[in-house]
């Protein structure tokens, strides 16, 4: 495993650091994680000292010898400046990539894995996620508010809780698939 690979793996098993306010040049870091079963996520920005950017999201399957990296996907571009997420609309949420991969389920079958990536809107301090019949709460990664949600493909609801789950507004559903 690739030494980055190996840095992701241990924020995975021991949760993402403190990030900054805002994202200056020379940024490397991951912005927020996600599991879901045997599968893990992680959203990650590295920003060159020239302005060149990277933004990232690494799927992972859980084996028996611990986490396997699958694929990167992502977007790069250039001419980096000061950032920093705004988020103003009435959800409270506002969504940016997605990437994938098909998997195997342990019983053989076949799975789509659709990470989505967003940011949050100051005071919101998790998403409930719905999909597949599931329901879960992934909290905000501060101080960016970044998160990152995975899961199979299809229909998928997102609404931004406060600290005790209460909804802060109202509820985004985005259909997750390759291509979308």
């Amino acid at each position: 495993m690739a030494t980055y690979d190996r840095d992701i793996v241990r924020v995975l098993d021991e949760g993402v650091p403190p990030t900054p306010t805002i994202v200056e040049r020379g940024f490397d870091g991951v912005l927020a994680v996600d599991k879901w079963h045997r599968w893990a996520v992680a959203y990650t920005l590295w920003v060159t000292p020239d302005g060149e950017w990277f933004s990232d999201i690494h799927l992972f399957q859980r084996t028996g010898s611990g986490w396997r990296a699958m694929v990167v996907s992502g977007s790069h571009g250039a001419g980096w400046s000061l950032w920093a997420p705004r988020v103003d609309n009435a959800s409270r949420l506002r969504l940016g990539e997605r990437g994938g991969q098909d998997a195997e389920e342990e019983d053989g079958s076949e799975v789509s894995l659709i990470a989505v990536t967003g940011y949050a809107a100051l005071g919101v301090e998790g998403v409930r996620v719905q999909q597949a019949g599931e329901a879960r709460v992934i909290p905000i990664v501060h101080d960016l508010n970044a998160f990152v949600v995975l899961g199979p493909a299809g229909e998928r609801t997102l609404r931004a809780v406060n600290l005790v789950g209460a909804p802060l507004g109202p509820p985004v559903t985005v259909y997750c698939s390759f291509g979308s």
